[in-house]
């Protein structure tokens, strides 16, 4: 078949060969649909090799039936021998834009000299980050959705407790609109200074979360911030129930963590390690990187994917083939695809707020296979084979019903991964039909983190 030949080097005016690479996964994408038009694929179809390097991804990439493969004809996405791929969705920080905190104001907010002589601080309004609306839906919030990363690995929004502890509620009084949470003196007179104080928490059930990044108030007076139950899932909310407070100065006491200010655009951020030593970008790209829209005949193999707020791979696909790649630190599942003949081999998912994999195998939109009736067996196998992959802290925001791997339709091969980090469901129903099989794969520290849940959950 034909190469052609990706590098950063490269211009998407040139022709594609090993002396004159594209640029871009889009300058390549338009030269596949280009040939496509005018000669067809050649026989054995189009190998795209990308040399090392970081691509950034600013729009989404549309494959359809003029720019992906035929049978027999495949177009294979893949790195060079010994080549690092990076498709990055972010938009990448200089590091010497960060700046010392000399406000005094705001350092009166930090909470211990250290943080005070750490915490480095960045304007925004000179990077072109796309805007994400502040979604009061509490679930797909722009906090996390717009999150930091270091070196690929998903720095964590200023919060307390750190790391990932949870802690417990002491309720004063939920009897009437709002919940009413019992807290320390210092907290209390600290929480009240802040410019914004989100809280995570449970109403009465530990299986389905609530996000508030506005609309907590506190009263220092008696030593209590306060909720309103209409925006609580299941409330009001309980005694002994978890909940975290984050994106909040006031919380910023850990290399990792950062704050940041929406209205004025400026990030908060005390480096995990010596500054110079990091790649510092903030996910920005406000759709799915890569929208499949009845492509066919698809490999990517060897791809690195980092900062995606919407995911990487959307749509419906005939033939889409996923070999030896990483995701890490998006927002939404990294996967969510419906249609036919789909593998996922041999990759690995982490640092993903609210999901990993999601696939319903079988013909048309999951409406579609819900309305189907009669004899499955007469019906064509969906056929998604998922192998070798490992799974793990895929929940980093999302915790509840956000699974690793989500599988619906039927014809599905589910074996030898690896699952761990999942505080609800590992493996989780979609709407799967039958005909399918799970065996041979290993869990660790799943289901801890709710009382209905299961590692496999179908």
């Amino acid at each position: 078949g034909l190469v052609l030949y990706i590098s950063p080097d490269g211009n998407d005016a040139n022709e594609g060969t090993k002396s004159s690479p594209l640029a871009t996964i889009n300058g390549a994408v338009g030269k596949i649909a280009d040939i496509k038009a005018s000669s067809g694929l050649p026989e054995g179809g189009i190998k795209v090799e990308f040399a090392s390097g970081r691509y950034r991804v600013t729009e989404t990439i549309d494959f359809t039936s003029e720019n992906s493969g035929e049978e027999d004809k495949p177009v294979v996405f893949a790195e060079a021998e010994g080549a690092t791929v990076i498709f990055d969705g972010g938009v990448k920080l200089n590091n010497e834009d960060f700046k010392p905190v000399t406000d005094e104001a705001f350092l009166s907010l930090l909470p211990t000299d250290e943080a005070r002589k750490n915490v480095l601080f960045i304007d925004l309004n000179k990077y072109d980050i796309d805007e994400f609306p502040a979604d009061n839906n509490d679930y797909y919030t722009h906090y996390f959705q717009q999150a930091l990363s270091a070196n690929g690995e998903m720095q964590t929004v200023a919060r307390w407790p750190n790391n990932t502890e949870f802690a417990w509620s002491d309720i004063a009084d939920n009897e009437g609109e709002y919940s009413y949470f019992n807290v320390t003196e210092d907290q209390a007179k600290r929480w009240a200074e802040s410019p914004t104080l989100g809280w995570y928490g449970y109403g009465r059930n530990d299986w389905q979360c609530s996000y508030l990044h506005d609309g907590v108030e506190v009263d220092a007076s008696k030593n209590q911030f306060i909720i309103p139950n209409n925006r609580v899932n299941y409330a009001p909310c309980g005694n002994n129930m978890p909940f975290y407070i984050y994106n909040t100065p006031c919380e910023l006491d850990a290399p990792g963590e950062y704050y940041r200010d929406y209205d004025g655009k400026v990030l908060y951020y005390w480096p995990v390690e010596a500054l110079d030593s990091l790649d510092l970008a903030i996910g920005s790209l406000s759709v799915p990187a890569f929208n499949l829209n009845g492509g066919k005949n698809l490999t990517f193999e060897g791809m690195d994917f980092q900062n995606f707020p919407k995911g990487i791979f959307r749509g419906t696909a005939d033939g889409l083939y996923i070999y030896n790649s990483v995701f890490s630190s998006c927002y939404e599942q990294a996967i969510f695809i419906e249609g036919f003949d789909i593998t996922i081999d041999g990759c690995e998912m982490f640092d993903i707020a609210a999901g990993g994999i999601r696939i319903v195998s079988g013909p048309g939109t999951t409406e579609h296979i819900g309305s189907l009736t009669g004899d499955i067996s007469e019906q064509k196998v969906g056929r998604a084979i998922i192998t070798n992959n490992i799974l793990h802290d895929t929940s980093r925001f999302e915790l509840n019903h956000h699974a690793p791997l989500k599988i619906g339709g039927w014809g599905a091969y589910i074996a030898h991964n690896v699952f761990y980090d999942a505080p609800h469901h590992a493996i989780e129903d979609a709407g799967l039909v039958g005909n399918s099989v799970i065996e041979y794969n290993e869990f660790y520290r799943v289901s801890y983190m709710a009382v209905d849940s299961a590692a496999i959950h179908i």
